[in-house]
């Protein structure tokens, strides 16, 4: 039995082991499959009217960083399910993950925000 349960606690390690290697946190981030990180504002950033500190400024560059972080989220769970061998339900019904569609959705938002910004900035 003590040569049985060292064998189990080797197939742990080595199970550790190759996860550390594949470990989805520790690669390199794959593009984002629906939600685009890479915004394309283009009213604020062609503005320098605005200080940095605008509220609506800081609350751009917070939505922004939400949103990046949704992205990235998103494509980390789904390399984990992959690697599971499972799929999203929601996903599976719809095509997105709700993360992917929160990230989306956020997107949309700071475009908006951006926009009204640019009109703020130009008055």
């Amino acid at each position: 039995m003590g040569e049985r349960m060292s064998t189990v606690h080797f197939q742990r390690a080595s199970n550790e082991a190759s996860r550390v290697k594949t470990d989805p946190l520790t690669q390199p981030e794959p593009k984002a499959p629906v939600a685009d990180a890479g915004l394309r504002l283009v009213g604020t950033a062609a503005l320098n009217s605005l200080p940095s500190d605008h509220a609506g400024m800081v609350l751009l560059r917070q939505a922004c960083a939400a949103q990046a972080a949704l992205v990235a989220e998103a494509m980390r769970l789904q390399v984990r399910l992959k690697q599971d061998g499972r799929c999203d339900p929601i996903q599976a019904i719809t095509g997105a993950s709700s993360l992917e569609r929160a990230a989306a959705e956020l997107a949309e938002l700071v475009r908006v925000l951006d926009e009204r910004l640019s009109t703020e900035a130009s008055r």
